[in-house]
């Protein structure tokens, strides 16, 4: 939690002051020393710099993958424990002072962990009383932080409050911390989340995950309210995590092998029920964007990745089962699939063309999908509402890159990924900026968007977050992984850096090029390698639901 407006209100000088009381031996010089560079709160592009700053400053550890997924996990169990017990949302606060964590605003830390502890301690095969001590947990911690603003707010004669760092991501924590806040008479700010700030700059945020509990379970929807995400992806991989993770198939799943003996189709139904329910979700929103936004993808069977005709006939199918106008159908980007990926957008499908990795295959994309948006209008069909996204994977290419540079191009190492994505930004530019496409812009046609995949991380000593924040720019998506996404929700950067360096894009490819790296030829070779990772998945599907 973190009392904004310091700086405007020339206050940033009680910083110190308060760092010495309340820590005594910490020295508050480095985070004085961004306050006075105006790194503060009120940013959002800021927030997780000063945040960083002051944790530093204060001794406080950087929260790790483990006590996330733990603290994501907390939530799950309170809201869960919540929902069956709505009487008992008043009562966990004064359960919480009565004895259940003692706890004094002036040693925060300490009375939080304590109840984290007790928390611990509950039988975890009790799921009734483990959901109690969750919410007990979460309505205390926001209690203490609601005593704290308030006394610090008057101790300085602020009115405005912003939730900083993780508070306005738990859903529990700024509900009861904002009404607490606003009855003791304090302004709570509208602090964005930075993945909102994104769409400012004319992105689309997806989220690349899919299962049944998180659309079941609200969290979808929240992802949509307090973060502005706009899409969701999906491929065999995701399914395979989430069938074998997510309890909620077990019902479905009994019953389907009593009445569908295929496996694959067995697999289909269970996952269409997925994204129907998923594209309803976000179906508001699509319409909202007059059929901009708000879109569901789930992949052809990567067994058909070969094959053209095949891969037509199961877009078609899978296009009417599922029977939404924001569903978008993938289709890999192999030789054999782009007259398949031409006629089903002259079709009128929504396609995402997955899988693509080069410059050439990008192009060959860009021409399927524009050649079927022209048979469309040759058949005097309307073009306006046709979809297509060309998800050209990142990631990927600096994992293999990165092991082919010779010693000497330390440079180059972690690099290529994005200067291959900002130099397709500006192939897109070309293609589709101009006269070419012209006639059927002005038919409203659309083309097709460049989405950036394989998004997360790799190596672990970059920043989580690198991905996402070096690729911003307008009419783009990007398809992020949850994990990914939550980082990027807490202290990610949003600004405009796409196409603010298309120079040094260009350069940094001839730099790997000198070095020997052909991107059009390993290409292929990550083509390759990602159709057999998903037939792998695909495979462990059918056993899943075998």
């Amino acid at each position: 939690m973190a009392v904004s407006a310091l700086h405007d209100a020339g206050l940033a000088y009680r910083v110190g002051g308060w760092i010495r009381q309340y820590y005594p031996g910490r020295d508050p010089a480095p985070l004085l020393t961004m306050l006075d560079r105006k790194l503060r709160c009120p940013s959002t592009t800021s927030l997780g710099r000063w945040f960083d700053a002051a944790a530093g400053v204060l001794g406080l550890s950087v929260r790790q993958r483990e006590e996330a997924e733990a603290a994501i996990a907390l939530e799950r169990c309170a809201a869960a424990w919540l929902e069956r017990h709505p009487e008992g949302e008043a009562g966990v606060g004064p359960r919480v002072r009565e004895g259940d964590g003692e706890r004094r605003v002036g040693d925060l830390g300490r009375a939080v962990w304590a109840l984290f502890e007790a928390l611990l301690a509950v039988d975890g095969q009790d799921a009734e009383a483990c959901g109690r001590g969750a919410a007990l947990f979460h309505a205390g911690l926001a209690d203490a932080l609601a005593d704290a603003t308030v006394a610090a707010a008057a101790r300085c004669g602020l009115h405005d409050v912003a939730f900083g760092g993780g508070c306005f991501f738990n859903r529990l924590l700024s509900q009861r911390l904002s009404a607490r806040l606003t009855a003791a008479g304090l302004r709570v700010l509208g602090l964005d989340s930075p993945l909102k700030a994104v769409a400012r700059h004319g992105q689309q945020i997806w989220l690349d995950q899919l299962s049944r509990t998180l659309v079941a379970s609200g969290a979808l929807q929240r992802w949509i309210d307090a973060h502005g995400i706009a899409g969701v992806t999906s491929n065999p991989a995701i399914f395979a995590q989430a069938f074998a993770s997510d309890a909620a198939y077990a019902p479905a799943l009994a019953q389907l092998r009593a009445e569908e003996p295929d496996l694959e189709r067995r697999f289909e139904r269970l996952a269409v029920a997925d994204v129907q329910a998923a594209c309803d979700v976000l179906r508001p929103l699509h319409e909202r964007t007059a059929g901009d936004a708000g879109f569901v993808s789930f992949e052809v069977s990567p067994r058909l990745s070969r094959d053209g005709a095949g891969t037509l006939a199961a877009a078609r199918r899978l296009w009417a089962e599922i029977g939404r106008a924001n569903a978008m159908i993938k289709i890999p980007a192999t030789p054999e699939c782009l007259d398949a990926i031409a006629d089903a957008v002259a079709d009128g499908i929504n396609i995402n063309v997955t899988l693509i990795f080069s410059p050439r295959q990008l192009l060959q994309v860009f021409e399927a999908c524009a050649l079927g948006l022209r048979k469309r209008q040759e058949r005097g069909l309307p073009v306006d509402r046709v979809r297509s996204v060309a998800s050209l994977f990142v990631s990927r290419v600096d994992t293999l890159v990165d092991r082919l540079l010779p010693a000497g191009s330390e440079a180059l190492r972690g690099e290529v990924g994005i200067a291959n994505a900002r130099n397709a930004y500006a192939l897109w530019l070309d293609r589709f900026g101009g006269s070419e496409f012209a006639g059927l812009r002005a038919a409203g046609a659309r083309p097709p968007s460049c989405l950036w995949a394989s998004t997360g991380v790799k190596n672990p000593a970059w920043r989580e977050t690198r991905y996402v924040e070096a690729l911003i720019g307008p009419d783009t998506v990007d398809t992020v992984p949850d994990a990914t996404m939550a980082a990027f929700a807490d202290h990610g950067q949003a600004a405009r850096t796409l196409d603010t360096a298309l120079p040094e894009a260009r350069a940094t490819l001839a730099a790997a090029a000198r070095c020997g790296i052909d991107l059009d030829g390993l290409g292929e070779q990550l083509q390759a390698e990602g159709l057999a990772q998903f037939e792998q998945a695909f495979e462990r599907l059918m056993a899943a639901v075998g």
